[in-house]
């Protein structure tokens, strides 16, 4: 990959390139990262047109899923490679935007409408079952009246995979239909929450704490979806994994790793260096590099948390992250100007 360096922050949009070298170095990795390419003439923020792009990309997907639902449903079954697919696709077009609480409430605010995650009691199970048992209505419109627990993508999965709904079609698709409009109800409400930059007019100081404020933020929720499964050593807990229905919760810890990475590339990266922060930033660099590289090959991560030896491999993806956790709060922070003790609900 080639990285083009930028002078500041603004002035930037995203494009997608290969990963085969990154930064110099002969690192093979498993998946694409997007950086940032300058154009001149603009005066935009790339964290900004980062999240706008990618709410823009999950409407696409979550209208596309609706689309496959209620094609498979007319047909007479939901239980299609496409149908799994297009799920799988929203979800991973979800990854960038997940765990983002800070600085766009409007954004925020969706969140839990649309992954209700973590479910540790099985919230979503119990009530999408008691709504199979209902007379209805399935729509949208009444599903928003009801738990954020039934409106969005692990609703979706918890009707596409769970085997206990196999033999109730008429009811499952009528609620996966419904289920599918209120998700793409939702992103669409993501996306008008981006389209205004929340960071305009801000202060440099305001910027860089909102910066490091989602990505410390992200980091967070990703250890946690680390972390819930792993439980203690000999002691796993694979049923609080993201999407272990599905077998893809190590696809996705995949795709977030690389969506935090392209998000510190676009912003963090090139403000460090326009500070002269050059050593800080050639080393959180490779650090991220070693963090893509740890994530352990597989889709799903029920099986590494079947031997100490694939369970090894977890703690040092965990290991990684907390790394770039604590690089964030006591070495990025205070280069920015920012106090000691800084964290992920800073800069709101």
């Amino acid at each position: 990959m080639t990285f083009i360096s930028t002078p500041s922050r603004y002035s930037m949009a995203v494009v997608l390139v290969t990963t085969s070298l990154l930064s110099g170095c002969d690192i093979d990795v498993p998946f694409s990262i997007k950086v940032p390419v300058a154009f001149a003439g603009e005066e935009e923020h790339s964290i900004w047109l980062m999240q706008k792009t990618h709410s823009a990309t999950f409407v696409s997907q979550t209208t596309g899923l609706s689309s496959v639902v209620e094609k498979a449903c007319s047909a007479g079954s939901l239980d299609t490679t496409e149908v799994k697919s297009a799920w799988i696709d929203t979800m991973k077009a979800w990854m960038p935007l997940q765990g983002i609480e800070t600085s766009n409430p409007a954004a925020a605010s969706l969140n839990w409408q649309i992954q209700f995650y973590p479910d540790k009691k099985n919230t979503t199970g119990r009530k999408i079952t008691a709504l199979l048992k209902s007379d209805g209505p399935y729509s949208a419109e009444a599903l928003a009246k009801q738990s954020v627990s039934v409106q969005g993508v692990g609703a979706l999965e918890w009707l596409i995979y769970e085997p206990k709904t196999m033999g109730d079609t008429e009811n499952r698709c009528a609620l996966a239909r419904a289920v599918s409009q209120r998700l793409m109800q939702s992103a669409e409400g993501l996306y008008h929450a981006w389209e205004q930059d929340p960071w305009k007019d801000q202060s440099e100081k305001a910027l860089n704490a909102a910066s490091v404020s989602m990505l410390a933020g992200q980091l967070d929720f990703v250890m946690k979806k680390l972390s819930l499964p792993m439980g203690k050593p000999g002691y796993p807990k694979p049923f609080q994994a993201e999407a272990w229905r599905s077998k893809v919760s190590l696809t996705l810890i995949k795709d977030n790793v690389a969506a935090m990475y392209a998000l510190y590339l676009a912003d963090l990266d090139v403000v460090l260096r326009a500070k002269q922060k050059t050593e800080l930033a050639d080393r959180l660099t490779k650090h991220w590099q070693d963090t893509v590289t740890s994530v352990p090959s597989g889709d799903a991560l029920k099986p590494l948390l079947d031997t100490p030896e694939n369970y090894r491999s977890l703690i040092g993806l965990s290991n990684n992250l907390e790394y770039l956790k604590l690089a964030l709060s006591d070495e990025v922070g205070p280069a920015l100007g920012m106090v000691v003790g800084f964290n992920s609900t800073d800069g709101d």
